[in-house]
Order: structure tokens, then sequence, then C-alpha cells
């Protein structure tokens, strides 16, 4: 196998998948079987994916919905495996890798994933833009280094955990958006991610109902600076109206650099010019 073509590859083989989830594989002719990449939803599967099946032992049943009945769809999608638990009942000559709870399996891929590569993680945040940011940075930045993301918002744990376990071994930037939710999720999953660099897009009024001002909101975004790595970086946006706050909550993490963006040239990132 050329370098070239190793570099392709995921960060674990099928007998590391199955040691890092404690799974056992089925139906797996080939051991060199090539996963494109990794998704827990059926209508963003593609040929050549592995479908993370979501069954009744997900944590939070409300948001991850029992998609059990997709398999056979998804089989005709022609993906390449499955993850799923032991008592799915799957007829069908495709791998399958059993495991004690599907969801589990993949942030236990995802935590692996995380740790071996190189790639710069950048982890985004905001009460809005996340999706618009990551996109355009992607987009600026492939034109440069090896970039992965995803083109969709879809931004829940188990989507966080398929997108990191999909990382290839070449990858030099990885892009990733998560949602307002409480503080100590945010942390759990910043964690996780183990980011080189945060970014803070915006503070509005989204989820005011939950959070109760605006005060607490910030202290919510902010909390994704906890997994930064130390000497890492935090941008946060200069022109948002809310910079004087935002800027006191980040100090409160001493191991990140506080870099800024925006329009004015004092910014460490700065706009240009601009044209509609």
């Amino acid at each position: 196998m050329s370098y070239k073509t190793m570099k392709d590859n995921l960060h674990f083989n099928t007998d590391e998948i199955a040691d890092i989830t404690n799974g056992e594989w089925e139906n797996l002719d080939d051991k060199n079987l090539i996963i494109k990449e990794f998704h827990n939803t059926y209508h963003y599967l593609k040929s050549g994916d592995c479908f993370v099946v979501r069954s009744n032992n997900w944590p939070n049943p409300k948001a991850y919905k029992n998609n059990e009945h997709k398999i056979y769809e998804a089989i005709k999608k022609g993906i390449g495996a499955v993850i799923a638990g032991e008592d799915v009942k799957i007829d069908a000559k495709i791998p399958i890798l059993r495991v004690k709870n599907s969801y589990f399996a993949i942030k236990a891929l995802a935590k692996y994933a995380s740790k071996k590569t190189e790639a710069k993680k950048v982890l985004i945040t905001g009460s809005y833009g996340k999706t618009a940011f990551k996109l355009n940075l992607n987009d600026i930045s492939k034109k440069q280094k090896d970039c992965y993301t995803r083109r969709n918002s879809a931004n829940y744990a188990a989507s966080s955990y398929c997108k990191l376990a999909s990382m290839r071994q070449r990858n030099e930037l990885f892009f990733l958006e998560i949602p307002i939710a409480k503080k100590e999720k945010i942390q759990r999953r910043s964690r996780l991610i183990n980011p080189d660099i945060g970014v803070i897009t915006s503070i509005g009024h989204e989820g005011i109902e939950r959070f109760e001002s605006i005060e607490n909101i910030i202290k919510n975004k902010l909390s994704i600076a906890y997994g930064i790595k130390k000497g890492g970086k935090l941008l946060l946006p200069y022109d948002d109206r809310y910079y004087d706050k935002i800027k006191k909550e980040a100090l409160k993490y001493g191991h990140v650099d506080i870099l800024t963006y925006g329009s004015r040239r004092t910014c460490n990132a700065h706009l240009l010019y601009k044209k509609f």
C-alpha cells in the first residue's frame, strides 16, 4: 500500500474499529473494507458509507428517533457497512459491526480519531451564522490545505461524532459547528473534540427563553473554550454588539489566546473590502 493511499484512510482499520467499540463483525469478507463516511441519519447516506443505526437504547430518544426500519433502504443506496445493536435483526449480506450500543460505539470512534488526527480542529458556535462561517472558511482554506467538513448544519452530538470518526489521515484542517446547549454539554463536547481553535460567530437572543439573559447565553457559548488545547486560539467577533461582555467572559479561560476578527484594522483579522 502506498503512502498516499494510507493517508486516504480513516484513522482505524476494521480490526481496530472492533477493538475500539468492543464490537464484533459479521459478514466481513474483506478486512480492507473502505468506509467513506459514518452517518446516523438515513437521508445523508451515500454509496460506500457506514450507517450508524439508531435504536431505542440511545440517549435522548426524542431527538434520536429509532431508524432501524431504514436499514434495508440504506442497503439499496449501496452503503458499505452497518453499525447496529446486538439484537437488531438484519437479514442481508453486508458487513455489520455488532455492538451493545451504537451511540457509544460511534462516540468511541470519534474520540479515538480526535486524538489520532494531526489536523487542526476548528470548533465554531454562535447564536447564528455558524454554518455559513464554517462553509466560507472551508471554501477559502481548501485552496491551500486538505480540509474536511460537511455542508449540512446537522450538529447534534451523534452527528458530531460521525464527522470526527470520518476524518481521513490526510486531512490538515477540520471544521465543526455545535449548537447552543447547556454549559455542561458544550464543555463535554469541547473536551472530546479538543479543538486547536474556537470561534464565536455572534451573540443574539436565540434561546433567550431557556437561558433568560444575554449574559447566560454568552457564558454558554464561551464554554467551548473549556476543551481548547493549551495555547490554542479563541476568535471573537469584534463587531458584535455584545463584544465587551464576550471578551470579559473569554478572559476567564486563561489557557487560550484571544484573537479578534471584524471590520476594524485593529482586529487580528480584518475585512479588506466588501462587494455586494
